[in-house]
């Protein structure tokens, strides 16, 4: 018989696999001595832990990030090794860096003020330092271990450490103004490092940037170095206020820095958002209240017109109030009775211009022509005029042209409610509704007189004046010479004029 290559080869295969399938049917042969085989036990060392046999490796595993075991401070040095802390005093309780800094920060703050976390970058450094002084009292610290710490705790005390030392660590503080675990320790570190070298380019980058940035807690932390900074600092909050990039907190503080250091009328010539234009303008009149320089005596020169052309703008609103007291104190009345007529600013503009001139005894006289005029403006607004009637003083019957205003609103304004609150104004004072109103006197001959005005209010009785014409009123303003005594008064809003000669009685109306 011939065998062929193709027969060959197919008869190997079979040979094989019946091969196979015996040896997987086979019983295993017993171990001697009977029995299951036992597992070869595993040998070891006295104090090498164990495992759970149902332990998964995920669980076994011990990763860099797992926290190690604290060292209880009866351990000694070697057992367990910390980068911490070196030379822990005895004692029988755990060391805690929390409980540590927080007793610190108590005995350091008093209980009132006992709180580890503060606002402002200064005080928050100020704990951190009391905690850093309480750690090194301990034992020897380390500030670059404490400040990779996972703790609060730890951070904060080696925070502290970096900014006490002898030569600031530079390198740990910056380190930690950019660490986002703890923002509040962010803004102390960069206080701490700019306080510790102020000149240093990386640190001055460093706040520049922080200013611009996102992080309120940084850019709290950068105000009081960027007023360091001069110009270069100006410049950075100009170009926060004119973006509008800035909160409550810090708005007054870089309104401050643009008035001293920048250049603040670009700035409001770029109209910022109103409420930071009326900050500069108000930060202005600090930096030109004691002129030093022609510039500055030039500034306080045309404050009054930029804060009334901040004043001025649509968006105006009730933060127009400090801008309206800076132009009382400056005496510029008229900028306010301007502000109080005009149709094209808004009415919070208005009345606030009125209230600061009426509380200014420079500038009450505008702030009473201004309330006058509005009173006889009949197509004003009623919300405008009632609120100015709000703000007008109790003794506002003794000026002649307000309490004439008054009476010609309360007998033909055509409101309802402004006639009431305009009587109820009146109401109880010598100027009633239907009595008579003096506007002015004068008491002389030939050009020589004198204003009479005051003694004849004095003399107002029940709505009536009765008055004799002599020397008595003022003086005697032209000697040997017959004076005649005139009165401009009204009744129910009517205009009149009265006239007697020296020694005549006058009784009105």
């Amino acid at each position: 018989m011939r065998w062929s290559w193709p027969s060959f080869g197919i008869g190997l295969c079979l040979g094989l696999l019946a091969v196979g399938l015996v040896a997987t049917q086979a019983p295993s042969t017993p171990p001697a001595g009977g029995g299951p085989r036992a597992a070869a036990p595993v040998e070891r060392a006295p104090d090498e832990p164990g495992e759970s046999p149902t332990q998964s490796p995920a669980a076994r595993h011990v990763g860099p990030t797992t926290r190690p075991r604290r060292a209880t401070v009866s351990e000694p040095a070697e057992s367990v090794p910390s980068p911490r802390m070196v030379g822990v005093p005895t004692s029988e309780t755990e060391f805690e860096w929390d409980v540590v800094f927080e007793e610190a920060v108590e005995v350091s703050f008093g209980p009132g003020g006992g709180s580890t976390r503060a606002s402002q970058p200064a005080e928050m450094l100020a704990r951190c330092r009391a905690g850093a002084r309480a750690a090194a009292e301990r034992g020897d610290v380390s500030a670059a271990a404490l400040l990779a710490g996972p703790t609060y705790a730890e951070r904060a005390i080696g925070l502290g450490l970096a900014a006490s030392a002898s030569s600031p660590r530079l390198d740990l503080l910056l380190a930690a103004a950019s660490d986002a675990a703890f923002p509040d320790l962010r803004g102390a570190a960069l206080h701490a490092a700019f306080e510790a070298a102020p000149e240093d380019e990386r640190i001055r980058a460093l706040v520049l940037d922080a200013a611009r940035g996102c992080d309120a807690d940084l850019r709290r932390a950068a105000l009081e170095p960027l007023r360091a900074l001069g110009a270069e600092g100006a410049a950075v909050a100009a170009e926060l206020l004119r973006r509008g990039d800035y909160d409550n907190a810090s708005l007054g503080a870089l309104a401050l820095l643009v008035a001293a250091h920048g250049d603040a009328t670009r700035l409001l010539a770029a109209r910022p958002p109103f409420d930071a234009a009326a900050a500069v303008v108000a930060a202005l009149e600090g930096c030109a209240r004691q002129p030093h320089s022609d510039a500055e005596r030039e500034l306080l020169r045309t404050l009054p017109d930029l804060a009334r052309s901040v004043c001025e703008r649509p968006d105006a609103d009730d933060s127009v109030a400090p801008l309206a007291d800076l132009l009382a104190r400056l005496g510029a009345g008229g900028h306010l009775r301007a502000l109080a007529a005009s149709p094209f600013v808004t009415s919070r503009v208005r009345v606030h211009a009125i209230r600061a001139a009426l509380a200014d005894a420079a500038t009450r006289a505008d702030g009473v022509a201004s309330v006058a005029a509005l009173l006889n403006e009949r197509d004003a607004p009623v919300a405008l005029v009632l609120e100015t009637l709000g703000l007008l003083p109790v003794d506002a019957d003794t000026d002649p042209e307000l309490a004439g205003a008054l009476v010609a609103a309360a007998t033909s304004h055509p409101s309802a409610w402004v006639r009431e609150a305009a009587a109820s104004q009146l109401a109880g004072t010598s100027v009633a509704h239907g009595a008579l109103v003096v506007h002015s006197g004068t008491y002389g001959a030939q050009g020589k007189d004198v204003d009479v005005t005051a003694a004849l209010l004095a003399a107002l009785e029940g709505g009536r004046l009765v008055v004799r014409a002599s020397n008595g009123l003022a003086g005697d303003p032209n000697v040997g010479v017959v004076k005649t005594l005139r009165v401009e008064y009204s009744v129910d809003g009517v205009r009149r004029l009265a006239e007697v000669r020296e020694g005549a009685v006058l009784r009105l109306p």
